[in-house]
């Protein structure tokens, strides 16, 4: 994914998102339950991280700091249903379905595509699923009413594998 004999601040070739928010975050506008809310303490960080993901937000940020055009974007995004969600996942889903059924959990699906990406694909898995090992991490919150398990180690190595292999955009003509 990077390109070791060019300068160190221009290595970067391909963008690969998984299941993330990207520049225009929908969700974070909802109406979010009290325990959503971001707070300053007793949690780490500055508080703002719902604030951080608002639509507005990212448009003002991401205005100065376009996504370098020489770099090739992939984007895997991932949405599930309820039978499939992990129980710790539920009330967050819930939430968003209300505006979008097609989302992981945490994210809507449609937030999780860099625009202009080589869409890779949607994974049928909860956020948590795609990200971690949930029954090894957090076997508390990994029960769900499905006996299916993500492959994630193949899902990634064939996103990986795709990724790498794609041309690289190029500078110049």
């Amino acid at each position: 994914m990077f390109d070791r004999t060019a300068p160190a601040g221009s290595r970067v070739r391909r963008w690969l998102l998984l299941a993330s928010c990207t520049l225009l975050s929908a969700c974070a506008s909802f109406p979010q339950p009290g325990e959503l809310r971001a707070t300053a303490a007793p949690y780490p960080g500055d508080g703002q991280v719902l604030h951080s993901l608002k639509p507005a937000t990212r448009r003002a940020w991401f205005e100065p700091h376009a996504l370098p055009e020489r770099v090739a974007n992939f984007s895997l995004a991932a949405f599930t249903t309820e039978e499939h969600l992990s129980h710790g996942l539920k009330p967050a889903w819930r939430s968003l379905a209300k505006h979008d059924k097609h989302n992981d959990g945490q994210v809507l699906a449609g937030d999780a595509i860099i625009p202009g990406s080589t869409l890779l694909g949607y994974v049928n898995a909860d956020h948590w699923d795609v990200a971690i090992s949930l029954e090894r991490q957090m076997p508390q919150f990994s029960r769900r009413d499905s006996a299916r398990t993500l492959p994630r180690s193949e899902l990634l190595l064939a996103a990986l594998l795709y990724v790498s292999e794609s041309p690289p955009v190029h500078d110049g003509p």
